[in-house]
């Protein structure tokens, strides 16, 4: 019995993988898109209706800054610039990112409605901090908003804080 419901387990995994695997087989997705569960959707970094525009450009700018902290200490940054340099295609540069005077990097990420509003700052080092998190970009009056979970740890002190640029 227990052999039989085992096997049932695996034949069923197994089952639910390849049904995943093929569904994209069939799929053809237009230009600037990629298949995902038999959907096609724009590749990251770039979003519309027709995946023609760039993400990257609704970021760059410079921004004041607002911090919110709700586990250590608020750093004192009231200022930043974003900037992409194209390679790749979904990579922002965020300069004096914290008031660290270093350069963080983060990716645009597209959903499915074909916005590219979701960040994610993979785990990197700047200086002597260490940073992860993610964020998000909103509209707000005729600009944007991003607004940023980034959890910091400097001086084996971490810091869990919102910084929203406006």
């Amino acid at each position: 019995m227990k052999k039989i419901i085992q096997l049932t387990i695996i034949l069923f995994i197994g089952i639910l993988t390849s049904c995943d695997n093929k569904s994209c087989d069939d799929v053809v997705c237009p230009q600037n898109q990629a298949c995902k569960s038999g959907v096609c959707y724009c590749e990251d970094g770039l979003e519309g209706a027709t995946c023609q525009d760039y993400s990257a450009e609704k970021y760059i700018g410079n921004y004041n800054i607002s911090v919110s902290c709700q586990q250590g200490s608020n750093f004192g940054v009231s200022f930043g610039s974003i900037q992409a340099d194209g390679s790749p295609l979904n990579e922002l540069l965020f300069f004096n990112f914290l008031g660290l005077g270093q350069t963080a990097y983060a990716y645009i990420f597209t959903d499915q409605s074909g916005k590219g509003n979701y960040l994610r700052f993979p785990e990197q080092n700047l200086g002597a901090s260490q940073i992860v998190g993610e964020g998000y970009f909103e509209e707000y009056n005729s600009y944007g908003k991003i607004r940023l979970e980034i959890q910091l740890t400097q001086n084996n002190q971490m810091s869990l804080c919102t910084y929203t640029y406006y």
